[in-house]
Formats: C-alpha cells, sequence, structure tokens
C-alpha cells in the first residue's frame, strides 16, 4: 500500500515536471515581428523586430518579456517611431505595434537644421537650406530646450511649445493636417513672448497675425484658415489679424494695406 502511494506521488511529480519543461520551452520567445499602422515599408518593419533592436532574446519566456524595456529600446534607438505596444501572441511570438512620426518642421541651429514633429520631437538633423519646400520652418527662441536628437526641441512648459502645438492640432482638426507643409511657410514665434504676436507665412505670400500671446491660439488660427480658404488669392500681400474681444470672442479681419510682418 505505501509503495503503491509513492509511486503514485512519483508519477505526479514526473508528470508535473514535464508539464514544467515543456511550458519553458514551449512559451519562449522564438519569433518577433513588427508591424507599423501608418506606413507600409516593409524593410523598416524588420529592423524593429532585430533582436539587437528591440532588446529581446530568442528563448526568453513570454511572460517575463517587459514591455517598458522593450519601447524603450526601439524608441531609442528610432526617434521617428512610436511604439503603440508589444503583443504577445501564444505560445512563442511577439508582435511589436508601432507608428512612425513624420517630421512637419524644421528649426536651425548654427550648425545644422533640426528635423522636427508635429508635437516638436527632434527626429533628425540635416544640412541647412536657402528654402524649405517640404517643411514648415520655426523661428523661434535663440537656444531652444534642447538640440538633441529623440528630445523636444521645445519644453513642454515654454510659450514656443504651447503655440506649434495649438496650431499642429487645430490643422488636424480642421482636416487639413496633411496640407500643412504646402500652406504654411513659416511660424515665427520670437515676438509671442515680447509682445504677444505670433506670426505665420502662408506659401501664397499672406501673413496671419495671431494676437494675445498663448491664449486660445487654436481657435484664433481655425478662424484665420478658414478666412484664407475662402478666398486665398485675395490675401496675397495682406495680413489676417486675430484677435479676441474683451467680451472673449474670437474675431479675424484682413488688413490689405501691406505686410505688418515686415513694419
Amino acid at each position: 500500500m505505501r509503495n503503491k502511494k509513492l509511486i503514485i506521488l512519483l508519477c505526479i511529480l514526473f508528470v508535473v515536471t514535464l508539464l514544467v519543461v515543456l511550458s519553458s520551452v514551449l512559451f519562449t520567445v522564438q519569433d518577433v515581428y513588427g508591424y507599423c499602422y501608418n506606413d507600409d515599408d516593409e524593410t523598416f518593419d524588420i529592423e524593429i523586430a532585430k533582436f539587437e533592436t528591440n532588446g529581446l532574446s530568442r528563448g526568453k519566456s513570454i511572460f517575463f518579456v517587459n514591455e517598458e524595456e522593450v519601447i524603450s529600446a526601439v524608441e531609442s534607438k528610432y526617434p521617428d517611431v512610436n511604439v503603440i505596444n508589444v503583443e504577445r501572441k501564444f505560445p512563442n511570438i511577439i508582435y511589436i505595434n508601432y507608428v512612425k512620426i513624420f517630421p512637419y518642421l524644421v528649426f536651425e541651429t548654427e550648425e545644422d537644421a533640426l528635423l522636427v514633429s508635429n508635437d516638436c520631437k527632434i527626429l533628425s538633423s540635416q544640412a541647412k537650406e536657402s528654402e524649405y519646400d517640404d517643411y514648415v520652418l520655426l523661428k523661434g527662441v535663440t537656444v531652444p530646450s534642447s538640440t538633441t536628437v529623440g528630445e523636444g526641441l521645445y519644453g513642454e512648459n515654454t510659450t514656443d511649445y504651447k503655440v506649434v502645438s495649438q496650431i499642429m492640432d487645430v490643422m488636424e482638426r480642421i482636416e487639413i493636417y496633411s496640407k500643412v507643409v504646402d500652406m504654411f511657410e513659416f511660424i515665427d514665434l520670437r515676438k509671442t513672448d515680447v509682445n504677444g504676436l505670433t506670426y505665420i507665412k502662408m506659401r501664397t505670400g499672406a501673413i496671419i497675425e495671431i494676437q494675445g500671446g498663448t491664449k486660445n491660439v487654436d481657435k484664433k488660427l481655425q478662424l484665420a484658415v478658414s478666412l484664407y480658404v475662402l478666398n486665398e488669392t485675395k490675401y496675397m500681400t495682406g495680413t489676417i489679424i486675430v484677435n479676441e474681444t474683451s467680451e472673449g470672442q474670437v474675431r479675424a479681419y484682413y488688413d490689405a494695406n501691406g505686410d505688418r510682418y515686415e513694419e
């Protein structure tokens, strides 16, 4: 009787051990795939899936994959990538789902030109050009918060960041986000802190003058762009001025008498 119990106990231990061994082999990372939601560049998917990029290793337990470490590893190597999540597909596959961040803005330093995303993240650098057809030029503070790729050009508490983020947000909201580079030549923030004026030059030559510092920039720009789009050929040399009444009502009007920005 005692031997029978011992045999049963040994059998149970053997089965448990076998299950542990099998599960440890079965649930280990074997394959990693990158998947981008907003771009079809399969070669980039392959780069994201490389172990030297994402910090994973074949044979690591799928249960012990640290999502934050994977995200940090990928985004530190590719500043123009935003990892959405790290997905486990049992028993042994990992998907790294991400979006590409595209540069819309450019900021010139003494040495080069920094390509910047819509949320003011520095994505890369290039040689300075006389004109920027593919980006909106930022004219801001002489010394930005950072010039390091992967970091923010402006700190989130700065006037420059607050104005630029509102401008880019409203362009997305009124569904002409993809056309912002075609519409804007530059955004000048140099007078925003000094006298509350932000200037935007349109590629047709018109100027938008946003008054009032950082207050309700989004509402003011939306009204100005709406006025501009109604008949953009009318505003080839003049200035669309946007401000706010004492009652808080946003208003815009057109000054055809020259370029207020150059005055």
